[in-house]
């Protein structure tokens, strides 16, 4: 019994030690950037990015115009 603890905490260790140096890796030939760890966090979240997008754009279109200021409208009128 002793020893199957003994083996899984060398097996737990391993894991983190080579998904590190894979994490560290993939960063340093710019394979993995922060956009794309972005998009791996929202998708672990439940997170759609692209409709949130959709949104956002949808709501920049339905935002009136700028109105001109009162000195725009005194000098327009004079």
């Amino acid at each position: 019994m002793r020893m199957l603890g003994v083996i899984i905490g060398y097996f737990c260790t391993a894991t983190v030690l080579s998904a590190t140096i894979g994490m560290a890796y993939l960063w340093r030939t710019q394979r993995l950037d922060d956009e794309k760890v972005f998009r791996i966090v929202a998708l672990v979240h439940d997170v759609d990015i692209d409709s949130l997008a959709e949104e956002q754009q949808g709501d920049a279109a339905a935002t009136p115009d700028e109105e001109p200021s009162p000195d725009d409208v005194a000098r327009y009128q004079a």
